[in-house]
């Protein structure tokens, strides 16, 4: 069984837990990405998980119709 040792972090590691401490990640996504409005509530979350699973199981059942009828 491998086990996993907890040690010092190592250096990369305490680099970008500063880099995104300091607000640096914004500087490293795209201009048209947005800075706001991201959900920080679990229930929410889950509510919109659920709606794309059933949209990607929608579009596989379209899917299997489409190609079942032979086109």
């Amino acid at each position: 069984m491998n086990r996993i040792t907890a040690g010092p972090p190592d250096q990369e590691a305490v680099l970008l837990v500063a880099l995104l401490a300091a607000g640096g990640f914004w500087g490293l996504a795209p201009a048209w990405v947005p800075r706001t409005g991201y959900v920080r509530d679990r229930d929410t979350l889950i509510r919109c998980r659920a709606g794309l699973v059933r949209i990607l199981q929608g579009e596989s059942i379209s899917a299997r119709r489409r190609y079942s009828r032979g086109r």
